[in-house]
């Protein structure tokens, strides 16, 4: 399953989402028949990933646990 995350510029985790999303650029406008779109947007300094992750994940209860999975996935990542 993928997940959006954002890391600061140091490579921490920041913030995490179900989905994947491109982030908008600045010059996209919505159509008339757009319904809305929402989600994680990286701000200055930050950058936005696309990871896969297993679907086990939303049954992990810890914030430590889940922090220390999506890092570790982040890291898989960048190689």
């Amino acid at each position: 399953m993928k997940l959006t995350v954002i890391t600061n510029k140091e490579g921490e985790l920041v913030a995490a989402a179900h989905g994947h999303h491109s982030q908008p650029t600045q010059a996209e406008e919505p159509s008339s028949g757009s319904t809305g779109r929402a989600g994680l947007r990286a701000g200055p300094g930050q950058q936005l990933h696309l990871i896969d992750v297993a679907e086990d994940i939303f049954h992990v209860t810890a914030p430590a646990e889940i922090h220390a999975r999506l890092t570790a996935e982040l890291r898989k990542a960048r190689k």
